[in-house]
């Protein structure tokens, strides 16, 4: 079964992962709008195979300009939900990966060079 790329909801998506200039790069703070907003990018791909389950039908038509409302309100609901609701997976992600951005780059050195077999260079 294929799923089919919705041009207009994969624009809205990419427009909404535009970096915050006033936030600097691999600080803590940005790591956690990262992963909030990698957290709502789930929530609105599940919410979204989960209305691809509801049998279409009913009382009203449902064309184009319903589509388009249905996915504007269900982004909207996917940024609440990320932002103030206690599915933990935004943070769970920031725990994991703000152990390595907290990783000095002396420290980072020393890592790879054990690896690779060689002792640090000791100045």
């Amino acid at each position: 079964m294929t799923l089919p790329i919705d041009p207009v909801a994969v624009t809205r998506q990419a427009l909404a992962l535009q970096p915050d200039l006033s936030v600097k790069p691999n600080s803590p703070e940005q790591l956690r709008k990262v992963c909030r907003q990698f957290e709502s990018v789930l929530l609105q791909n599940m919410l979204k195979s989960m209305r691809a389950t509801v049998p279409k039908g009913g009382l009203l038509d449902e064309g184009n300009d319903a589509q388009v409302y249905q996915q504007m309100f269900d982004a909207q609901i996917v940024q609440e939900a990320a932002a103030h609701s206690n599915l933990g997976l935004g943070e769970s992600l920031y725990r994991q990966l703000s152990q390595h951005l907290a990783q000095p780059a002396d420290a980072a050195a020393t890592a790879e060079a054990g690896a690779a077999g060689v002792e640090p260079k000791k100045e």
